[in-house]
């Protein structure tokens, strides 16, 4: 994913909350050190990934209902 341009890693997905990492040399050499609470960003997600958990998302569904999911 990225952020305002800025290429991460997320580690921690909670419902709609997602979490990340940021190491202080990130923060000096992007704007993202100098974001607050409440600024709009610019979020694009990994259309790989996207694509990936849209095909796993059968076989949960398969795993679920045979009970070894």
């Amino acid at each position: 994913m990225t952020i305002d341009g800025v290429s991460l890693t997320v580690n921690e997905v909670v419902g709609v909350r997602f979490g990340i990492n940021l190491i202080p040399h990130t923060q000096r050499v992007t704007t993202l050190g100098g974001l607050q609470v409440g600024m709009r960003v610019n979020v694009e997600i990994d259309q790989v990934a996207r694509y990936i958990h849209r095909l796993m998302l059968p076989h949960s569904d398969l795993q679920s209902e045979d009970g070894n999911g």
